[in-house]
């Protein structure tokens, strides 16, 4: 005879709550379980030097991770309520948990963000890098397959005990269930009030450290379906500075076609640190006659998306609440440089070797008005370095050359060019394909390997940093075959042609160089700034740019730049950026010591936006004539321009 059943036929309510209780306990040790197997996916992050310097300390917040394990607790008792059987509800959960933890733990690890729904727009550009790396088991890893065991063991042992009790009586159990799920609800929903509505921070790292990666995803969600754009504050009571957005100043003379390329983790490692290398990876850049200098881009060691944002809007990313611009944001080309180029005639084309779909490229380019897109499948006779995955800048190029002949005569001409070939990971070639080596040893406290998957030792990264370099190099011998290509159509057809490359990131293992000598604020702003250079086929009648070097300045200046260069008319948005671009130094994703806006002087030192002097007053201005152009409020008479 079943023995939750008295000879009447009635339930034996002793025997029942002995269940539900039981159903308690085990929702309580799944749900620290899995709390811990997520805590250690994003352990890395407290070990990132990025956030390890910055002004506001990193602290776990403990009501953010109490709610990430009554999240863990309210799904486990939801699945014990529905699917009934402990084992298939603690076996499902468990391996959801553990693809999630060890998916999210190598993410960050290789790209420098923890997993959240954004991946699912890129999955494919996330598989084709994880064959590239050599994936170890770590101590995070270990931490997450031990939790894991301790689940199979819970799971058998509740297998065991099905099968020898049983679990009758499913009506007063389940109701004891769904008691225990409201009130965990009601916890829930307590502990989320007095997390969310804090101000969230402004970087994403933050967020999901101090509270922790459920708490840190669910504020994320929220935040991203509110709106991706943040109000500056001040915005409600800002007298903009400007009123619409027409053009000022005259044309110096033709308009020039415009090549503007975002170089795939192009990069100047001597910039950061003082290696040595038995050649010179950067020998025709160098000796290049044109304008060079320094942009700061967003972030460090990946971003490439954010990167493309800003070139292609002029706007910082510092108002852009999300990883992915190109998924969440309605971009108005009368916002972006490309609507600018139209208004003054300009024939518009961007290509990119890879997929259309990584990023919403496919979307998102033919909306910011582009007149011809090619993506991978336009282009042929495609080269590559070795075993590297990408193809090779020189042999994109050929392709490039036919589109760019291709477009009409009659019209100046803008191409954006998005090359891959740098693209990590670097330990894929076997070492004798190498044609650059890291020469010497590193100087004494100028590397910590604290936190890295790939390399175990300075040997290691040596030859990690030996095929990066070995690819830069293709590309400086590309720039040579660039700008003899330009020569030539200047010198057979007169058509004039400013070129402008910048990188867009630097690779992700600048994070384990450090700086023994300069300050860290100071080290971790040079792993932004790449290199850049503004050459034309043609002698400016009006400047010599031989030797001209444009400094440091924010890469949303750039494009501004380049129309200058090219003697285009300029708006009062572009006239600002010209300014800020000689009297700051950064102004993106720079915040002070009280989590305000910022920026970086020309004398690396940070200010905040809201001091009150001349320059920090043009800083906000800026941000708030950008608020201006990207706000998505329907009341606002401006709206996206």
């Amino acid at each position: 005879m079943n023995q939750d059943k008295v000879e009447t036929g009635r339930p034996d309510y002793k025997k029942l709550n002995l269940d539900g209780i039981q159903d308690v306990v085990i929702g309580l040790l799944v749900a620290g379980l899995t709390s811990g197997m997520l805590y250690f996916s994003v352990r890395p992050i407290f070990f990132d030097e990025y956030l390890k310097k910055q002004r506001i300390p990193l602290k776990p917040e403990l009501l953010g991770y109490g709610v990430g394990f009554f999240m863990c607790f309210f799904f486990i008792m939801l699945l014990l309520s529905l699917i009934r059987r402990r084992t298939l509800s603690i076996a499902f959960f468990s391996v959801l948990i553990l693809l999630l933890s060890v998916v999210n733990y190598y993410e960050f690890l290789l790209r420098g963000t923890v997993f959240t729904y954004d991946d699912l727009h890129n999955a494919g550009t996330a598989v084709r890098m994880l064959k590239q790396v050599d994936l170890k088991l770590t101590k995070e890893i270990s931490a997450i397959l031990i939790l894991f065991l301790f689940l199979v063991l819970l799971t058998v042992l509740c297998g065991i005990y099905e099968k020898r009790n049983g679990l009758k009586a499913r009506n007063i159990r389940m109701f004891f269930e769904w008691a225990v799920l409201a009130g965990s609800l009601f916890v829930l929903c307590f502990l989320t009030g007095k997390v969310i509505p804090r101000a969230d921070p402004w970087s994403w790292q933050e967020l999901y450290a101090r509270r922790g990666y459920v708490t840190g995803s669910i504020s994320y969600i929220l935040t991203n379906l509110h709106s991706p754009i943040r109000k500056p504050e001040g915005y409600d009571e800002a007298v903009l500075p400007m009123e619409g957005g027409e053009k000022t100043g005259q044309m110096t003379g033709d308009k020039p076609d415009i090549v503007l390329i975002l170089n795939e983790t192009w990069y100047d490692l001597q910039h950061l640190s003082d290696i040595t290398t038995d050649r010179d990876c950067m020998e025709n850049y160098k000796k290049l006659d044109a304008i060079k200098g320094y942009a700061v881009v967003p972030i460090a060691g990946g971003g490439t998306n954010n990167s493309e944002y800003e070139l292609l809007t002029a706007n910082s990313m510092t108002l852009i609440n999300t990883y992915s611009p190109f998924i969440y944001l309605d971009i108005d080309p009368e916002g972006a440089v490309t609507g600018y180029l139209k208004d003054c005639g300009y024939y518009l084309a961007a290509v990119h070797s890879e997929k259309g779909t990584n990023y919403n490229r496919n979307q998102i380019w033919p909306d910011l008005g582009f007149d011809a897109i090619h993506f991978g499948e336009d282009f042929t006779g495609l080269e590559y370095y070795g075993k590297r995955e990408r193809a090779t800048d020189s042999s994109v190029f050929r392709s490039v050359r036919s589109f760019y002949e291709e477009m009409p005569e009659e019209k100046p001409r803008f191409l954006f060019w998005l090359t891959i070939q740098n693209h990590g990971g670097w330990s894929i070639n076997p070492p004798e394909l190498d044609t650059v080596h890291v020469t010497g040893d590193f100087e004494k406290g100028s590397v910590d390997l604290t936190g890295s998957l790939d390399m175990e030792n300075e040997e290691e990264l040596k030859g990690v940093m030996n095929e990066y370099l070995s690819s830069v190099s293709l590309t400086d011998g590309f720039i040579d075959e660039l700008t003899a290509y330009f020569k030539d159509i200047y010198e057979n057809t007169g058509r004039k042609v400013i070129v402008c490359m910048a990188g867009d990131h630097s690779p992700e293992f600048v994070h384990y160089l450090k700086s023994p000598s300069d300050p860290e604020e100071e080290h971790d702003l040079r792993k932004r700034e790449v290199p850049f250079f503004i050459w034309k086929n043609y002698r400016d009648e009006n400047k010599d740019p031989s030797g001209e070097s444009a400094g440091i300045f924010d890469l949303c200046c750039l494009a501004p730049y380049v129309f200058q260069e090219a003697g285009l008319p300029m708006t009062a948005y572009y006239q600002r950026l010209s300014g800020l671009g000689k009297t700051a130094r950064c102004f993106t994703n720079v915040y002070s010591k009280a989590g305000e806006m910022a920026y970086v002087d020309q004398n690396g030192s940070i200010q905040s936006a809201f001091d009150g002097t001349e320059q920090s007053d043009k800083v906000k201005e800026y941000f708030y004539m950008e608020y201006d152009r990207i706000s998505q409020d329907p009341d606002d008479p401006i709206g996206s321009r």
